[in-house]
């Protein structure tokens, strides 16, 4: 069998060998279990390198496009066995509050279904907490199916959203594939993240520019989360524009102790009693979880507190509260009171999770990273 190509110089040589093979097998000239001529025999057809003909050949494999037998040779590879790309979370994806992984997973699965020069699918792993804390973790029924699908199903990757203790874990079962992380910024091993600081900055800004100076930020995160660069942005932020201090709540909370709904409900009770006692009620609340805001509304609600929406107007004379929150976009909870919503895209922390995945399995230079997700008021 000879392959012909029609090399240019304007591309890497081992990109144009790529896209040809892949073309050449999505229009059919190169049928499913076709054997693909040896690395000798391609660089003598197409009187290129050795070095390209084997990268090429290398990352058309990541990818699923064609297989390596021993002792036979390399083959195309049947599209009734697409190469997977598994999609871990700590998180159970059956549960309440789990919004946004279950959007990230839905924007993972999306981009796939776009690319026309793969034959990847997407599976998802969820309730990977079991790793943080069982000392057997081998027997945990995350590492069970994991494992068994490991030696079922050609995987080309993985795409992790997991603690560091439940990441390191997943690293001996993956070995050698690649892997894109979303994580806290502090971790050298993120490679998407979001912009904590542009969060806090822009929240702190929006509620100044509404004519509001006395700020409270009930945060439901903590430093393991955003690296305290939400309180960094806040605090600088406040600083810029001459505002007073903005006073911090940190949410106290166990998951064993109730949803964490109630406890934000209770804590922002305890909040309001002292504020009222002592006169010190703001003008501007910030929240930094959706799922957290409505155990704060509800408490709002309960103590009779006015909320009036945040606009573009200052009213430097207003007396009611205006409220932020940290959303996730396409999530929306009811709250029963305005809510101004800096958001973040989980379909866009898909993409470049899913890009930078790409990138690692067909071993280009990767981009500046961790990439930084902002935010976007709405």
């Amino acid at each position: 069998m000879k392959i012909e190509l029609n090399l240019q110089v304007a591309e890497a040589v081992q990109h144009q060998i790529e896209r040809a093979m892949r073309l050449r097998i999505q229009n059919g000239e190169l049928a499913p279990q076709q054997r693909i001529p040896s690395t000798n025999e391609l660089v003598r057809q197409w009187h290129v390198g050795r070095g390209a003909v084997q990268r090429a050949m290398a990352t058309l494999a990541d990818e699923g496009w064609i297989e390596r037998k021993p002792m036979r040779g390399t083959f195309v590879k049947s599209p009734t066995q697409p190469s997977c790309i598994g999609v871990l979370f700590r998180a159970a994806l059956a549960e309440e509050n789990a919004h946004f992984q279950r959007a990230v997973f839905h924007g993972i699965s999306t981009e796939i279904s776009k690319l026309t020069d793969s034959s990847w699918t997407c599976r998802a792993y969820d309730g990977l907490s079991d790793l943080d804390s069982s000392q057997d973790f081998a027997r945990s029924r995350a590492f069970q199916h994991l494992a068994n699908d490991l030696k079922n199903y050609p995987f080309a990757g993985f795409i992790q959203i997991l603690g560091r203790l439940a990441s390191a874990k997943v690293a001996t079962m993956t070995k050698d594939l690649p892997v894109a992380r979303f994580g806290p910024p502090s971790d050298p091993l993120t490679d998407v993240t979001l912009d904590y600081a542009g969060f806090g900055r822009a929240s702190v800004e929006r509620m100044a520019g509404s004519g509001r100076r006395k700020l409270v930020y009930f945060r439901a995160m903590d430093d393991m989360t955003s690296g305290g660069l939400d309180v960094q942005g806040i605090e600088q932020a406040a600083r810029e524009l001459k505002l007073p201090p903005v006073r911090m709540i940190q949410l106290r909370y166990e998951s064993r102790s109730g949803p964490i709904e109630q406890a934000a409900y209770e804590q922002m009770l305890a909040a309001i009693e002292d504020w009222t006692k002592h006169g010190l009620c703001p003008q501007g609340l910030i929240v930094s979880d959706d799922g957290v805001m409505r155990g704060v509304a509800m408490a709002l609600v309960r103590k009779g507190i006015t909320v009036e929406p945040i606009n573009d107007s200052p009213k430097t004379d207003s007396a009611n509260l205006a409220v932020m929150a940290m959303t996730n976009e396409g999530i929306n909870y009811w709250y029963g009171i305005p809510v101004f919503r800096q958001e973040f895209s989980p379909g866009q922390i898909a993409c470049e999770l899913l890009r930078a995945l790409q990138g690692r399995i067909q071993k280009k230079k990767p981009p500046v990273l961790p990439v930084k997700i902002a935010c976007a008021p709405r």
